[in-house]
Protein backbone atom coordinates (compact mmCIF):
# COMPACT_ATOMS: atom_id res chain seq x y z
CA UNK A 1 0.00 0.00 0.00
CA UNK A 2 0.93 3.57 -0.54
CA UNK A 3 1.25 5.96 2.20
CA UNK A 4 2.27 9.86 1.74
CA UNK A 5 4.14 11.87 4.68
CA UNK A 6 4.03 15.33 3.98
CA UNK A 7 6.66 17.68 6.82
CA UNK A 8 5.92 21.04 7.25
CA UNK A 9 7.33 24.00 9.16
CA UNK A 10 11.06 23.13 10.45
CA UNK A 11 10.49 19.58 9.67
CA UNK A 12 10.13 20.07 5.94
CA UNK A 13 13.55 21.86 6.12
CA UNK A 14 15.06 19.09 7.99
CA UNK A 15 13.79 16.56 5.91
CA UNK A 16 15.27 17.92 3.20
CA UNK A 17 11.88 17.93 1.18
CA UNK A 18 8.18 18.35 1.64
CA UNK A 19 7.27 15.02 0.91
CA UNK A 20 8.15 11.64 0.53
CA UNK A 21 5.71 8.28 -0.60
CA UNK A 22 6.40 5.04 1.65
CA UNK A 23 4.97 1.78 -0.30
CA UNK A 24 4.28 -0.40 2.87
CA UNK A 25 2.57 -3.96 3.49
CA UNK A 26 -1.28 -4.16 4.05
CA UNK A 27 -1.62 -3.96 7.60
CA UNK A 28 1.10 -1.95 8.82
CA UNK A 29 0.46 0.52 11.51
CA UNK A 30 1.93 4.33 11.85
CA UNK A 31 4.95 2.28 14.28
CA UNK A 32 5.94 0.52 11.14
CA UNK A 33 5.61 3.61 9.09
CA UNK A 34 7.82 5.71 11.48
CA UNK A 35 10.59 2.79 11.25
CA UNK A 36 10.38 3.49 7.26
CA UNK A 37 11.13 7.50 7.49
CA UNK A 38 13.79 6.71 10.27
CA UNK A 39 15.58 4.68 7.70
CA UNK A 40 14.93 7.48 5.36
CA UNK A 41 15.84 10.63 7.14
CA UNK A 42 15.62 9.88 10.78
CA UNK A 43 19.84 10.60 10.51
CA UNK A 44 18.36 14.08 9.41
CA UNK A 45 16.94 15.32 12.09
CA UNK A 46 18.02 16.48 15.78
CA UNK A 47 17.86 14.33 18.89
CA UNK A 48 15.11 17.15 19.71
CA UNK A 49 12.87 16.26 16.66
CA UNK A 50 14.12 12.37 16.17
CA UNK A 51 14.54 9.36 18.93
CA UNK A 52 16.88 7.60 17.24
CA UNK A 53 16.92 4.69 19.36
CA UNK A 54 13.54 3.99 19.80
CA UNK A 55 13.02 5.31 16.31
CA UNK A 56 9.93 7.94 17.08
CA UNK A 57 9.42 11.35 16.66
CA UNK A 58 9.64 12.90 20.20
CA UNK A 59 6.70 14.83 22.04
CA UNK A 60 7.27 18.11 20.01
CA UNK A 61 6.04 16.41 16.65
CA UNK A 62 2.77 16.28 15.87
CA UNK A 63 1.52 13.44 13.55
CA UNK A 64 -1.81 13.34 11.85
CA UNK A 65 -3.22 10.76 9.19
CA UNK A 66 -6.01 11.66 7.10
CA UNK A 67 -6.20 14.56 9.24
CA UNK A 68 -6.49 13.08 12.80
CA UNK A 69 -4.54 14.02 15.15
CA UNK A 70 -2.62 10.43 16.24
CA UNK A 71 -1.16 8.94 19.58
CA UNK A 72 -1.57 5.40 19.14
CA UNK A 73 1.09 4.06 17.04
CA UNK A 74 -0.53 0.69 16.58
CA UNK A 75 -3.03 2.49 14.13
CA UNK A 76 -2.94 0.81 10.97
CA UNK A 77 -2.84 2.55 7.91
CA UNK A 78 -5.05 2.57 4.66
CA UNK A 79 -3.65 2.37 1.30
CA UNK A 80 -3.58 6.22 -0.05
CA UNK A 81 -3.40 7.76 3.81
CA UNK A 82 -1.35 11.09 4.09
CA UNK A 83 0.16 11.63 6.72
CA UNK A 84 1.32 15.35 7.97
CA UNK A 85 4.34 15.80 10.61
CA UNK A 86 4.73 19.44 12.01
CA UNK A 87 5.74 21.31 15.19
CA UNK A 88 4.08 24.05 16.60
CA UNK A 89 5.51 27.48 16.05
CA UNK A 90 7.52 28.84 18.98
CA UNK A 91 7.69 32.90 20.32
CA UNK A 92 6.37 35.88 21.42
Amino acid sequence: MRVRVSFFGLLKRLAGEPDLEFHLQEGSTVRDLLLEIGRTVGERFPDEVWDAENQCFSPLVSLFVDNEEIEDLSQPLQDGSEVFLLMPVLGG
